[in-house]
């Protein structure tokens, strides 16, 4: 399972690949045209985002192909609760291993421990994966200082563990 959360925004703008998105994504609705343009969403595309959800987990659409989207900051800055939804979709990709587009999305090194908080506290708040051991570690409050990249590597067991259960992860790509 390959991340597609990467901090290495410098290196590829320096390095000319990929498709660099617009600094103003302040609103979700900027977010969906934005990666409804870049990824070629169908017409069926529902703008919201369970449809954006939805569309950014198939990709079937596309040839085999690697796609590189650039961020030189967080989008949706102002908007909190679709910042989480939006780095929650986008981190939750990886686990989708029939998809057959290489898709990644790359922020600023100085984005990480902002991306891993938010994600980190996301998913500690999520009661309805409570059945899984690895995920139930940090719903206890005396794990919740833990360093919010030790947590997401142990959450991302946990979640790879549920995604292999439903059929979307393939035990192989791990």
């Amino acid at each position: 399972m390959q991340e597609n959360i990467l901090f290495d925004a410098d290196k590829m703008l320096e390095s000319g690949v990929g498709i660099i998105a617009p600094a103003d994504l302040n609103a979700s609705h900027d977010v969906f045209a934005f990666y409804s343009k870049a990824l070629a969403f169908p017409d069926y595309f529902g703008w919201n985002w369970d449809a954006f959800d939805e569309c950014i987990t198939d990709l079937s659409w596309l040839d085999d192909t690697t796609i590189d989207i650039i961020h030189d900051d967080i989008p949706l800055g102002l908007d909190l609760h679709s910042r989480v939804i939006f780095l929650r979709i986008l981190h939750e990709t990886k686990y989708y291993s029939n998809v057959k587009v290489k898709f990644r999305v790359h922020f600023k090194m100085a984005a990480k421990p902002i991306v891993q908080n938010i994600l980190f506290k996301y998913y500690r708040e999520r009661r309805y994966l409570h059945s899984n051991e690895c995920l139930e570690y940090y719903h206890r409050k005396s794990r919740w200082n833990d360093p919010a990249e030790v947590a997401l590597a142990t959450i991302d067991k946990g979640l790879a563990q549920f995604y292999m259960e439903e059929g979307q992860l393939n035990p192989e790509d791990l």
